[in-house]
């Protein structure tokens, strides 16, 4: 059951956080020591909307953080497929209903079938192309060798949320967490203030600590933009 004192409360916070997350505008920045792969999405989504996102966390080694961590490199990206493959198709499906209409058995057939596919993958592995669709202003950014534990969030600079909850599954969903909710401007000015501290120490944001995950490319503290 919730106890709200003012604008404290105490219990499942997701009702809480998410929707303030979900509602930002112009930018997000926060501070979480974990952080769940759903969230992660949620994340990229707003930047990939035009909002900038900062994300202080820390450099734990917990699998789904990773996973997190890792889907936050992920570029926006889109695939085009060049004029050339259209000579590549209509001569597979030449060759295709060619071999299934004259061939006299299901061996010649299969052949055909077979000569269609490898035409076509052929000519997908030449002019299909992958292009990156622009940056997104997501910017993260971790301090090895400090594990920081502050819970942080601000949203548009005009709301902020302090308390005990990470932005994970368990900590927005399944824990018991308490979380302070500020709208005065003097108070978010204040948390803004701690959010730069903490993101004007350690090695700057955009600087490439890459570690191993199962053989993926993690990055401790790094710039997606």
């Amino acid at each position: 059951m919730w106890r709200a004192l003012g604008r404290v409360y105490t219990g499942i916070v997701a009702p809480y956080v998410l929707p303030a997350l979900q509602a930002a505008t112009r930018s997000l920045d926060i501070v979480s020591p974990y952080l769940s792969p759903e969230y992660a999405q949620l994340l990229r989504s707003k930047a990939s909307a035009g909002v900038r996102v900062r994300l202080i966390t820390s450099d734990s080694t917990n699998r789904y953080h990773r996973e997190a961590l890792y889907s936050l490199r992920q570029s926006n990206q889109e695939y085009a497929l060049n004029l050339g493959f259209w000579w590549y198709l209509v001569l597979a499906l030449t060759i295709g209903s060619a071999g299934l209409m004259l061939g006299q058995s299901a061996w010649l057939k299969y052949v055909a079938s077979i000569t269609c596919l490898v035409i076509i993958a052929i000519g997908l592995r030449k002019h299909l192309t992958r292009r990156q669709t622009g940056s997104i202003p997501l910017y993260l950014k971790m301090m090895p060798g400090q594990f920081v534990h502050v819970k942080l969030y601000v949203i548009d600079a005009v709301k902020a949320i302090v308390g005990s909850a990470n932005l994970t599954y368990s900590g927005m969903n399944k824990n018991i967490e308490r979380i302070e909710e500020k709208t005065e401007s003097a108070e978010i000015q204040q948390e803004m203030r701690v959010f730069e501290s903490l993101w004007g120490e350690g090695p700057p944001a955009g600087t490439d600590l890459r570690i191993r995950w199962k053989n993926k490319a993690i990055f401790r503290s790094t710039k997606t933009n």
